[in-house]
């Protein structure tokens, strides 16, 4: 008899993947379009949800997208549904956050909950469930076609900064945006902090310059970072616009 084949560890962490995702609950099913979890006294978690899941994207070395953090939200759903959670690993005491990114999201999300239940009341199991399926909506609403898409997690940036939080990461897990993704921010700034027309002119060409160069992807996630950055500014429709022709010009079908 031939001897077994034996796995290597990234064989064996893909392997484990696929076989969770065949069980995952599909994330479109799991999404909550209401309003009903749009409450004042949720708001808080909401923003440690968000951030926890923000931070995740930066621990990683920023590599995370957005199917993976759908796909970790829906797995924690899942979990809540179905009973009490396991344990929160801690890190300080020698314990492993986990082997892959869903479960750092999962930790970071839980971390976050944990420090704020601490000196705030719980409101239920079943109202923060609706916070989790009411963001997992929210991801569908700012991911891209791409399937690799960061739209979400590009306005999440931008809405943290607007919220005042900056996440920082050491200098070896650090990727600074490329000069043109620098330039382009810096454009869109200086358009939606004045309203100034010129501004307006320099960044819709900018953006179309690098459509028509195939970068609408970039184009698109730079967008709704400065949606997420400024929100509700009178050139909000307009920079939806432009992200909304920056996807459609790559014309990719979701999978």
């Amino acid at each position: 008899m031939g001897k077994k084949k034996r796995l290597s560890h990234d064989q064996k962490r893909k392997a484990k993947l696929a076989k969770r995702a065949a069980k995952a609950p599909q994330t479109v099913d799991l999404a909550y379009q209401g309003s009903r979890y749009k409450r004042q006294d949720l708001v808080p978690i909401f923003f440690q949800t968000e951030l926890g899941i923000y931070q995740a994207h930066v621990m990683s070395g920023r590599t995370l997208i957005d199917r993976t953090v759908a796909t970790a939200l829906a797995r924690l759903v899942q979990q809540m549904q179905h009973g009490a959670l396991p344990p929160l690993a801690d890190p300080e005491a020698g314990e492993t956050v986990g082997g892959d990114e869903e479960d750092l999201i999962i930790w970071n999300i839980r971390r976050n909950w944990r420090e704020y239940f601490e000196a705030n009341p719980h409101p239920g199991t079943d109202q923060v469930i609706g916070v989790l399926r009411t963001t997992l909506n929210s991801i569908q609403i700012w991911t891209t076609r791409d399937r690799n898409s960061r739209g979400y997690l590009s306005y999440l940036k931008g809405f943290l900064r607007h919220s005042g939080v900056e996440v920082e990461e050491s200098a070896a897990r650090s990727q600074a945006l490329s000069p043109e993704e620098d330039d382009f921010l810096f454009l869109g700034r200086g358009w939606l902090d004045t309203s100034d027309p010129a501004a307006g002119d320099r960044f819709r060409n900018t953006a179309e310059a690098m459509i028509q160069a195939g970068k609408g992807e970039m184009v698109a996630e730079l967008c709704q970072e400065l949606i997420g950055e400024f929100g509700q500014v009178p050139e909000f429709r307009e920079l939806s616009v432009i992200a909304i022709k920056a996807q459609n010009s790559r014309a990719l079908p979701r999978e």
